[in-house]
């Protein structure tokens, strides 16, 4: 939101600016307010679109790259640990962040950041691993 909020500073700056008598002036101080959020959204939104969870009946599986690719596996019958975490503004926005680990692994081996409805996504894993 931000970057954003820059954003949209930079471009009312510039707007502004061009309709001043001296133009070239301080154009050069709003364009950077321009160009870096524009690249943090940019990296943001190839961030948030190149992973994907897919959970089936027997398995979770998250892929994760835009020109590299990687994928883990969880298969829901080794399934340890699952956890939600979601600060204050997160639960008001209603995502968080859920990993998934397995006893075949040390840590978490799925993990998932800006995932809508986590406790959701919870409850259907449970359905399908035995407790």
């Amino acid at each position: 939101m931000l970057a954003v909020a820059i954003l949209v500073g930079g471009v009312a700056g510039l707007i502004w600016v061009a309709m001043g008598p001296e133009p070239w002036g301080w154009k050069i101080l709003f364009w950077p307010m321009v160009v870096l959020p524009a690249l943090v959204l940019a990296w943001w939104w190839v961030d948030r679109f190149s992973a994907a969870l897919v959970v089936t009946t027997k398995r979770t599986t998250m892929h994760n790259g835009f020109f590299r690719r990687s994928t883990s596996e969880v298969v829901h019958d080794n399934i340890r640990n699952v956890q939600v975490d979601q600060t204050f503004w997160q639960r008001v926005w209603k995502v968080g962040k859920i990993g998934i680990s397995s006893s075949g692994q040390d840590g978490v081996e799925v993990q998932v950041n800006h995932l809508p409805n986590p406790d959701r996504l919870r409850k259907i894993i449970d359905l399908y691993r035995p407790l």
